[in-house]
């Protein structure tokens, strides 16, 4: 519960304080009935809490009229959570008199508002508020609480679709099930159970409890019964939230009080080798900290890392921070998302989705139904995220609901609710308002175009419209494989570069969705550097029958500024080819055009002509035959070649 809340129910525990000082008179002047009430009190404070009520209930057989009692019998339920049975009790005191302790009014509206019971909530608040003459910053509390009701009334009386599917016993048995992480194919989900540990006890004589990650995979149309998913990633010690990456490579979860940890809980990393998991590692010292570092959560492109914390430096209790992974492999010193994401309460469960432009969190601080409720934020055209909204009633109520994720069409959400009173993983469809865009997956190898050797290029991924790097990442150093998540429905550019030889530019369009097991293929060549080799420059484009660059062409021209610059030791050619469309001369005048005016932008950027020239070869070097509208495209292209090795 947020520590709003808990400061709201606190007045009567400063009330019986005050009583148990001889600071006020009792509402009653049976001897014995004060004896027990003080008994009560004693056991309260010592957390004896059945004693405290049995005591209570002494205390009001000798004076049925012992308003003190029903107040403090409230106040024993409250700390154990036993709403109802704190409401009657209220109830009852106000009932013997109203006017004996005017925070009841204020204590009742907390407890209505905690069971979702925000009409009633909103009349005792009322109440309050109408009689209070005291601190202005108590007033202000109910007058917050009052806010937070009507606003919690107005999501039940506009409700969102939502039919919830219980994942079964396979899945949800009687111990708690939470943080749902689905697969790249969405049919293995990897859970996190608490677990009693019958050979340890706590402080408080209790059986210790354990967290470890299970794992159901759906066959024939079910989730078939959950299995640990074993060393090296369980271990004796807790394992809390985890996610798999987009390329199914990467396990991120939170591991706590382990021997190599930096704080209480920190974040690691396994990765799958030969189809096992490797032995988890710290994500470092600048990723984690001497306080806690939990919930991760991966971008599509494994660039970002998205987690909870309450590492100083924060704004809250409990907050949103991410870090960004360098080329060379470290994860850089983390950020917080700031205060549109971020309250001054607690926020948790991160979930960026696979279009990596929605964004969903829970909170207990921005406007909800009672405990964590489940927001959601999309990125805008300033690579801004706007203001968070609640995904609604009933997917959220008065009970937590943490630990969201969404299949890659943006269709179906999994998530854990305590609304059975114990933790459960629920499916359902998403609004069509919160729905992410569908994603699909590009793949491929990269590898020598001559020795077939497979090479851990760097891929840069761009998006055509707006020329944003999407992703940015190594293919496999083993095999030269990699996996690509992106909204589907745009065209991208991909740059592939590999030290000691030529990048190569491609570009495609997503028109359909490409799932992770039939992906679209892009098997790429790269061709070492040598006199006369050259690579097409698939990314520059030119207004139709004209020699004018279109924007879209400058993240391709800004990538050979780069390689140009990063190669002073050679000589390149711009060549400039057209199709068979018009008469040579025509052609001959046209690709000379071209070439010269990328030969121009690049010697303006480069302050130097000397490594440059270039050249116009119309339609005398088709690489197809020009006898369709796809080859005739491919014919006309602009070409990087190398002249000279100095």
């Amino acid at each position: 519960m947020a520590n709003l809340q808990i400061s709201m129910l606190l007045f009567f525990t400063l009330f019986i304080f005050q009583l148990a000082q001889g600071q006020q008179k009792y509402a009653t002047k049976s001897k014995k009935s004060i004896e027990f009430y003080e008994k009560a009190i004693q056991f309260y404070q010592e957390m004896n809490y059945d004693e405290a009520i049995n005591s209570l209930n002494l205390a009001i057989e000798k004076d049925i009229l012992f308003v003190d009692a029903y107040l403090m019998k409230a106040e024993v339920y409250r700390t154990q959570e036993l709403t109802e049975l704190e409401i009657e009790n209220y109830l009852k005191a106000i009932e013997i008199d109203p006017n004996y302790f005017e925070y009841v009014f204020f204590n009742l509206g907390a407890a209505y508002y905690s069971i979702g019971a925000y009409k009633q909530s909103e009349i005792q608040l009322l109440k309050f508020i109408s009689i209070y003459q005291g601190k202005p910053i108590t007033l202000a509390k109910a007058n917050s609480l009052l806010k937070k009701s009507e606003y919690a009334q107005s999501l039940v009386d506009n409700p969102v679709p939502f039919v919830p599917i219980d994942l079964g016993p396979s899945v949800n048995d009687s111990l708690d099930q939470y943080w749902p992480s689905l697969s790249v194919d969405g049919k293995t989900l990897v859970y996190t159970v608490m677990l009693v540990d019958s050979s340890r006890k706590t402080i408080f004589g209790n059986y210790a409890h354990q967290e470890d990650f299970y794992i159901s995979r759906f066959i024939d149309g079910e989730w078939k019964k959950g299995q640990p998913i074993g060393p090296p990633i369980n271990t004796i010690a807790n394992e809390g939230a985890q996610q798999i990456s987009a390329d199914g490579k990467t396990l991120v979860f939170t591991g706590c009080n382990r021997s190599d940890g930096f704080g209480n809980c920190d974040i690691y990393f396994s990765f799958l080798k030969n189809n096992e998991w490797t032995v988890p590692i710290n994500g470092g010292p600048l990723l984690n900290s001497s306080f806690s570092e939990k919930q991760p959560a991966l971008s599509a492109d494994g660039r970002v890392l998205y987690f909870a914390s309450d590492r100083p430096g924060g704004i809250g209790e409990m907050d949103i921070w991410y870090s960004t992974l360098s080329i060379d492999g470290y994860w850089q010193r983390p950020k917080n998302m700031g205060r549109v994401i971020n309250t001054v309460y607690e926020e948790a469960s991160p979930y960026l989705h696979r279009d990596n432009h929605s964004f969903f969190f829970s909170s207990d601080g921005h406007p909800n139904l009672g405990k964590k409720d489940i927001f959601y934020s999309f990125r805008n055209d300033s690579n801004q995220w706007v203001k968070p909204q609640n995904i609604g009633y009933p997917i959220n109520t008065f009970r937590d609901e943490i630990g969201l994720v969404i299949d890659n069409m943006g269709n179906k959400a999994y998530y854990s609710s305590d609304i059975n009173k114990s933790w459960d993983i629920f499916q359902f469809e998403l609004p069509i308002a919160v729905k992410p865009k569908p994603v699909a997956y590009v793949s491929g190898i990269v590898s020598d175009a001559d020795t077939h050797q497979k090479l851990a290029a760097l891929i840069q991924l761009l998006g055509l419209t707006n020329l944003d790097t999407l992703a940015l990442l190594h293919a496999d150093q083993n095999d030269g494989s990699f996996i690509i998540c992106l909204p589907a429905g745009a065209s991208y550019a991909l740059n592939v570069s590999h030290p000691g030889y030529l990048y190569q530019s491609i570009n495609f369009n997503l028109d359909s969705i490409n799932t992770f097991n039939e992906p679209l293929l892009l098997n790429i060549e790269l061709n070492k550097i040598h006199e006369g080799k050259s690579v097409i420059l698939e990314n520059i484009f030119f207004e139709k029958d004209s020699f004018n660059i279109l924007p879209q062409s400058y993240t391709e021209l800004q990538k050979l500024i780069e390689f140009i610059s990063s190669n002073p030791n050679l000589v390149f050619e711009i060549g400039g080819h057209t199709d068979d469309s018009g008469t040579n001369e025509y052609n001959q005048q046209l690709s000379e055009k071209r070439a010269k005016t990328v030969f121009d932008y690049l010697v303006q950027a480069l302050n130097s002509n000397t490594s440059l020239s270039f050249k116009g070869y119309g339609e005398t070097q088709p690489i197809a035959p020009n006898n369709s509208m796809g080859n005739k495209a491919k014919n006309r292209r602009t070409e990087l070649k190398v002249l000279k090795i100095n």
